[in-house]
């Protein structure tokens, strides 16, 4: 090619440049104005979807929300979830395991062992449960009855977890000290050491059999009610009785020499105070004595109050 057929090209070639460079421009900012005008979906948006169980609008809609936040781990469990739903196991897993890895949520790895039950990879289920009991989660009763899990019922580890996180979930029904006091449980009447009917009470169990709730009703005086439970961290159990008169007596024991021993300071209205002790003997023929004592010289005596005797009773309600 001589020097001036080069020469010639160049104006050529510079003109196109320019005209490409031209539409170029042109096109560009209209496109990047088209991007940044695609909405945005919000996690409020896709969870209503979620919410009104549109399974498929909700996958649909989660999908685009962790594309645009993927460390968005509730988006990624919502996601996760709206598979499974649409049992599309092969999906949710790698989506539920996302946000796992975020957040290390119980629930999650709950939800993942449903899955993995779901696609008969049972061992799978029963790491993940193992995980989520460790991880604190203490849902027994789900456990046992969620159809999720259905595939591996039968198998020996599920029980076993579920005694687990039953253990975790009402650690009171399992310790041997927040049990001592249940001899006092039941419907009662209860006489003096003479005979003579004082009233009548009711024990009742409540909060996981962690409190025991006591109504009584006196044939004289006031009807009063107290809230008893062991106490983990002082590892002593306390009473706590409240009178119609708005007296208040707090107790503090143990169960000791077979009989729960109580120590503890009486309120008057008036602001008087004075202190007393209560025991409870669970004796061989199944009535309990309950004798309550009182000192007003700082412990040196102490004289009693009442000597009561508690009867099985069977009364309607």
């Amino acid at each position: 090619m001589t020097r001036s057929t080069t020469a010639g090209l160049r104006p050529l070639g510079a003109a196109l440049l320019a005209v490409g460079l031209a539409a170029s421009l042109a096109v560009g900012p209209r496109a990047n104005a088209a991007k940044q005008s695609e909405p945005k979906i919000t996690f409020e948006e896709a969870n209503k979807h979620y919410l009104a169980k549109e399974w498929d609008l909700s996958a649909t809609a989660f999908t685009a929300l962790v594309k645009a936040e993927p460390g968005n781990g509730r988006a990624w469990f919502r996601l996760g979830l709206s598979h499974q739903n649409l049992k599309q196991y092969e999906r949710a897993i790698p989506a539920l395991r996302k946000s796992e890895s975020i957040g290390h949520n119980p629930l999650v790895m709950f939800h993942l062992a449903c899955a993995f039950a779901m696609t008969g990879g049972a061992d799978s289920a029963f790491t993940w449960l193992g995980r989520a009991a460790d991880a604190g989660y203490a849902q027994p009763e789900t456990i046992a009855s969620t159809e999720d899990l259905a595939s591996i019922r039968g198998d020996a580890r599920l029980a076993a977890l579920i005694e687990r996180m039953q253990r975790t979930a009402t650690p009171c029904a399992f310790t041997p000290e927040a049990r001592q006091f249940d001899f006092w449980l039941g419907a009662w009447d209860v006489k003096t050491a003479q005979g003579d009917l004082a009233g009548t009470n009711d024990i009742r169990i409540g909060a996981g059999k962690c409190v025991l709730i006591e109504n009584w009703k006196g044939t004289q005086g006031l009807p009063g009610q107290s809230l008893n439970f062991y106490d983990f961290t002082t590892k002593k159990w306390n009473q706590i009785w409240v009178d119609a008169s708005g007296g208040v007596t707090r107790f503090e024991g143990n169960f000791t020499d077979g009989a729960m021993r109580f120590q503890g300071e009486r309120v008057g209205l008036a602001g008087d105070r004075t202190s007393v002790k209560m025991t409870f003997t669970p004796l061989p023929d199944g009535r309990v004595r309950q004798l309550g004592e009182a000192t007003t010289d700082g412990g040196k005596t102490w004289a009693i109050e009442y000597d009561l005797y508690y009867s099985p009773a069977r009364r309607d309600g």
